[in-house]
């Protein structure tokens, strides 16, 4: 599988080893997964989600919450292999399998524990309501804004643009 991973440098790097890491197991384990080799995976490093991760099919996309992730390798690896077991039974059977036998297999053979959700600290949870935005204009600048209060009002007030979430 060819990796495009955006996000920052750190990010990147985790996100090319744990890869490799997981693909020689699986393809080591489940041969079957090797008709896969060409397809291409875009990675993506954001705050805009209100998960800690989350495999998008349509647009073979694994996004991964880096306000949730970021100050611990070892939940993000965790995160990053329970998003890609997603993506390798989804892609192979071409159905969304979620948290089915195929996804539990892939899982172990990874040496991950086949949880449905992470383990993760309330305080974590509660960071997902809040993000930082901002808007090009000068007056709008940087701000955090809870989801609740985007919603209402996703512009800046000073020049009408929609916040960008950063």
């Amino acid at each position: 599988m060819k990796l495009v991973i955006s996000g920052t440098e750190q990010f990147k790097s985790l996100i090319a080893a744990y890869h490799d890491s997981f693909m020689e197991k699986v393809l080591a384990s489940i041969p079957k997964y090797s008709k896969l080799n060409n397809t291409i995976i875009s990675v993506v490093e954001t705050s805009n989600l209100e998960v800690i991760g989350k495999s998008k099919f349509t647009s073979n996309e694994l996004l991964i919450n880096h306000q949730l992730t970021r100050d611990n390798p070892k939940f993000l690896y965790e995160v990053y292999g329970h998003e890609l077991a997603h993506f390798l039974s989804t892609l192979y059977f071409q159905k969304n399998i979620q948290h089915g036998s195929e996804w539990v297999k892939i899982m172990k053979v990874m040496g991950l524990p086949p949880r449905e959700s992470a383990p993760i600290s309330q305080e974590k949870m509660n960071q997902l309501g809040t993000l930082t935005v901002q808007c090009s204009c000068l007056f709008g600048g940087r701000k955090e804004k809870t989801r609740a209060a985007l919603k209402v009002s996703p512009s800046c007030r000073v020049c009408n643009q929609e916040y960008v979430i950063v």
